[in-house]
């Protein structure tokens, strides 16, 4: 009994100082916790939201770090090393590994905090958020924030792996020079999916489309609309709703028009009018510069011209070029149709016509037209048809 006792009154300072460090610990977390309370309270009434995603980000590992230094003094006791068989060795690189899993956290978890408030922002009815946040072209859409976040994290994984190997004491040079072999000999195996893959990168930074864009190539036989942008695959559904699977890769090479991105849509039309209206002409052009100008689909700040272009083979070609305010195809077809018909009354309202393919005959004054009796009576006895025009000469 007097042995229990012995042993116990040897431990007693030791479980009373491990007990301390505990508790140390306990109370330092809390404070921790209030003081992150506070601030994030005061980070949330800032207009900078880094300030407030950087405070979320830090709560949980900066309290986890507590415990790991806590632990890491415990295990550095004579009287813990002892009993767990602990060397110095294994608890400092417990401690180094602790610290760059830490640091991986926090910046994933920053990452994470950072693509939600960015995802948010584009949602906003505000323009001035729009704004903000569209001018930055990695920021412009949903699928290009996902993406630029996978893309640090992954390198996050990959300097936090080398660190760890560093902390084991693992040499790197022979690691990465086998890497490099290796990377190069599946590099050379897989090279179309790798071209795929940096032609994946390429859209996503350079932004020649973006999912729901219309797009066509003059190159190839694409045209429809985007709806995935994979790593190897873009897929785009023709207008005929067949799929079309494009490897990311051929977009390097090919010229990519973007429709969707267009300002304005274009009317532009020759529209002829008989030589025997010439002398109305210059009203004709007046009056549609007038509609054009008054028409509330017409965009007035681009340009629009109404000339006579051309002396044709049968009319006086005049030329209407001028631009919508709407991009919707659509919309852009109905006020097409209105213009064209405001103009069709136009040209009737100065009592000139349309013209259309006409033939003229000239006949010299010494020809002369045999016609039989037989044939003057066919001809009465016919429906009325239209008559060629003769002139003399």
């Amino acid at each position: 009994m007097s042995t229990i006792t012995q042993k116990l009154s040897a431990y007693t300072p030791h479980i009373l100082h491990i007990a301390t460090v505990l508790l140390i610990i306990l109370v330092i977390n809390f404070a921790i916790r209030q003081f992150l309370k506070v601030v994030l309270r005061k980070t949330s009434a800032t207009k900078n939201p880094f300030d407030e995603m950087f405070v979320r980000a830090a709560n949980a590992p900066l309290r986890v770090m507590v415990w790991i230094f806590g632990l890491e003094y415990l295990l550095r006791l004579d009287f813990v090393s002892r009993h767990i068989h602990a060397s110095r060795n294994i608890v400092s690189i417990f401690t180094k590994v602790s610290i760059i899993l830490l640091v991986a956290w926090f910046v994933s978890r920053l990452l994470k905090a950072a693509q939600a408030h960015f995802i948010d922002a584009l949602k906003v009815e505000e323009k001035d958020t729009k704004k903000k946040w569209r001018n930055l072209r990695l920021f412009s859409d949903s699928a290009n924030i996902r993406t630029v976040t996978k893309l640090l994290q992954v390198i996050i994984y990959i300097v936090s792996g080398l660190l760890l190997l560093g902390a084991f004491n693992i040499p790197l040079s022979g690691l990465l020079t086998f890497g490099g072999i290796s990377g190069a000999i599946i590099a050379f195996s897989a090279k179309d999916m790798m071209a795929n893959f940096f032609g994946s990168v390429l859209i996503y930074f350079d932004r020649p489309f973006s999912i729901g864009d219309w797009i066509s190539s003059p190159d190839k036989n694409i045209e429809g609309t985007v709806e995935h942008i994979g790593w190897r695959l873009t897929r785009i559904r023709g207008f005929d709703k067949r799929p079309i699977y494009v490897p990311n890769s051929l977009f390097s090479n090919i010229i990519i028009v973007n429709p969707s991105r267009m300002s304005n849509r274009r009317i532009k039309h020759q529209i002829g009018v008989r030589y025997d209206d010439a002398n109305v002409i210059p009203g004709i052009l007046t009056d549609i510069k007038e509609m054009l100008k008054h028409h509330v689909e017409i965009d007035q700040k681009q340009t629009t011209l109404v000339n006579l272009v051309a002396f044709a083979d049968f009319a006086i070609e005049v030329l209407v070029y001028t631009f919508t305010k709407t991009t919707n195809w659509v919309k852009f077809q109905n006020i097409q149709d209105d213009v064209l018909l405001k103009i069709y009354a136009i040209i009737e309202k100065n009592g000139a016509e349309c013209a259309f393919p006409t033939t003229t005959l000239h006949v010299p004054n010494e020809v002369k037209i045999n016609v039989s009796v037989d044939a003057k009576e066919l001809v009465k006895a016919s429906p009325a048809k239209p008559k060629t025009k003769l002139k003399k000469v």
